[in-house]
């Protein structure tokens, strides 16, 4: 199955739960929801998990903007080198959780716009993906994430990292989030708001 023909003509308009839509399509190598009108949606956890063979996929119109979870949405993706994720409103979203864990080739995705006020668990947001060079995460509102273990780990070679404006409150864990990036790697901090790192 390297391809979902007439897929395009779905009304998904009234559509809230998307959860685990393609989940495990690992044969799936392209696919293009361009025209998917997602405006009621409220989830979108795990849509695309597993789709391993994925090279090519436009969501570039999506409306996230009820969208409250993410969890998993791209985890183990890991043919996608680049995502257009300029559409992306997600100032309700509270789960990130491994948004994006193990996509292991993917270089290019556009996630510095943004909008994290609402967000509480960031646990493995970009974990294992040693394909990324640079971050600027510089943006985000962090004052309500209560999680953010193993954030950036496994991101091997993740050259510079720019969390200026990261916030802790106090029930934040912060365990393993740096663990095996480079030792030489820039990582930007406000050292007055900057959680205590690990």
């Amino acid at each position: 199955m390297p391809q979902i023909k007439s897929i395009q003509h779905f009304d998904t308009s009234n559509v809230r739960n998307f959860e685990s839509m393609f989940f495990g399509c690992n044969s799936l190598t392209s696919l293009n929801l361009s025209n998917f009108n997602t405006k009621s949606a409220t989830t979108m956890a795990r849509m695309f998990y597993y789709c391993s063979k994925l090279e090519n996929l436009d969501i570039s119109n999506f409306n996230t903007t009820q969208v409250t979870s993410m969890f998993e949405m791209f985890s183990n993706c890991n043919e996608l080198v680049s995502l257009d994720l300029r559409s992306f409103d997600i100032s309700n979203v509270k789960v990130f959780q491994g948004m994006f864990y193990n996509s292991k080739l993917i270089k290019y995705i556009n996630i510095n716009h943004f909008i994290t006020k609402k967000a509480t668990n960031m646990q493995g947001f970009i974990q294992n993906n040693p394909a990324l060079t640079s971050l600027d995460l510089s943006n985000y509102d962090t004052i309500n994430v209560v999680n953010m273990v193993a954030l950036f780990k496994g991101c091997t070679n993740l050259e510079y990292i720019n969390i200026k404006n990261f916030e802790e409150n106090e029930n934040l864990i912060v365990t393993n989030m740096f663990v095996n990036i480079p030792s030489n790697a820039v990582i930007c901090l406000n050292k007055t708001k900057t959680p205590k790192i690990s």
